[in-house]
């Protein structure tokens, strides 16, 4: 500053583009703010989209339930009349025999028929199973090994009878 120089106010010593910054702030939350009040520039009403105010929930009293006794008794559902017996159960056999005890039964026999290794494929091994009234019938394959621990695959067909609590082995082939 030299001798005959008035100091700069504090305003006029701001860099140009601070104002410039300043300026465009300014323009833009004054934007945003008339967007949200529904104005555009000086007060003048810009097109909004209606919409109707939520609606307050509506609290309704408690009421306890009532009673109504009636002097009539209702009249009481007729008697059904007998029915044939329930239809048999396809899973089982007529003594109640499942395939889960009849799998068991057959894995249980190859275990003491092939004691050097006895390695059943009851699912992707199986064959066929069906059930003949009292007999459950499964066809499927395995793994044996003998005491030289040679391993061969063998086809098995295991018939089982009795009851879930009881399974009795009927038959047991492997070829």
């Amino acid at each position: 500053m030299t001798d005959g120089e008035q100091p700069k106010s504090f305003w006029l010593r701001i860099p140009w583009w601070v104002w410039v910054g300043g300026i465009v702030v300014v323009f833009v939350i004054g934007s945003i703010t008339n967007a949200l009040n529904g104005t555009a520039g000086a007060g003048t009403p810009t097109a909004a989209v209606a919409t109707s105010p939520t609606p307050s929930p509506t609290v309704v009293p408690a009421q306890s339930p009532t009673i109504t006794e009636s002097a009539t008794p209702l009249p009481s559902a007729p008697e059904p009349a007998p029915t044939a017996a329930p239809p048999a159960d396809p899973t089982q056999t007529t003594t109640g025999l499942t395939g889960t005890f009849a799998q068991s039964a057959c894995d249980q026999e190859g275990q003491r028929l092939f004691e050097f290794g006895w390695n059943p494929a009851f699912i992707f091994g199986l064959l066929g199973e069906s059930i003949d009234g009292a007999n459950y019938f499964m066809k499927f394959t395995a793994e044996v090994t003998n005491e030289s621990n040679a391993e061969r695959e063998v086809t098995v067909e295991c018939t089982v009878t009795g009851t879930n609590d009881a399974p009795v082995i009927v038959s047991f082939f492997a070829y």
